[in-house]
């Protein structure tokens, strides 16, 4: 087995394993070119964070964001596996390095770094929105504007993207902090992450099915926001078979 598979198998622990199988992993290349950093470091959140734009910048042409491919065995990534899966899996290859005894990483307890998602299980919200310029591993925005009918591919969607929940890493150095390698972002708190957050959604009866036709909430400065519920209530954007760059259905249109 592979080094860091076999380091997440065991929960991390450094016994049995073969040191020279670290030569020329992904994991030896990200802690190489930490060593030789010229960043600005002084708290372990700087390193965690230079460490983190190391790993974005490495799994680039190594994984592919695949809503159908959810797994969150990462670990490979740290090795040489080419993976396609949903954002737990980025998350999971990071928390491998994060919790990897030195050398192999950074030597982190369960409670200093973990998975979190959010919103979480019970929470109110059903979506929410986050800036999405372009592509992020294959992952195209899904939200189309309001005139997209008037335009072509890209052009008719949004910088953003609409989740139903997102996966990232939580680290606690004397204080928490998120850490997203998705999007190679780190938020204070996890609702940073969200432009916007849709708690409401409006139906209406077509013939005897009701259609749900609008999503609503706020943004992240508390205004109400509205959005048009892609699907049967739309049958333009369907007889037009619209699909994001990603291949798949967009989510919604708007905001109002």
């Amino acid at each position: 087995m592979a080094i860091y598979a076999q380091l997440q198998t065991a929960s991390y622990s450094p016994v049995g394993l073969n040191a020279m199988s670290w030569n020329g992993t992904r994991g030896k290349a990200i802690m190489d070119q930490f060593a030789v950093s010229q960043a600005t470091m002084p708290f372990t959140a700087d390193q965690i964070a230079v460490a983190m734009d190391l790993y974005y910048q490495a799994m680039q042409g190594h994984w592919t964001w695949n809503p159908r491919s959810a797994s969150a065995n990462g670990a490979g990534l740290l090795d040489q596996d080419d993976l396609d899966g949903e954002c737990a899996q980025l998350a999971w290859g990071f928390l491998t390095l994060l919790r990897s005894p030195a050398p192999y990483g950074f030597g982190l307890s369960q409670t200093q770094a973990s998975i979190l998602e959010w919103p979480g299980t019970g929470s109110p919200i059903i979506l929410f929105v986050a800036e999405h310029a372009g592509a992020h591993f294959g992952l195209h925005p899904n939200i189309l504007k309001n005139d997209w009918a008037n335009l072509g591919g890209a052009m008719r969607f949004q910088n953003s993207y609409a989740w139903g929940n997102h996966k990232v890493v939580r680290v606690d150095v004397g204080g928490s902090m998120y850490f997203d390698p998705c999007y190679n972002e780190v938020y204070l708190l996890p609702h940073e992450m969200a432009d916007c957050t849709l708690t409401d959604t409006e139906f209406e009866l077509m013939g005897k099915n009701p259609i749900m036709t609008k999503y609503r909430g706020k943004d992240r400065y508390g205004q109400p926001i509205e959005f048009k519920a892609l699907g049967s209530a739309t049958p333009e954007v369907l007889k037009a078979q619209v699909r994001t760059l990603s291949n798949m259905n967009p989510v919604l249109m708007g905001p109002a």
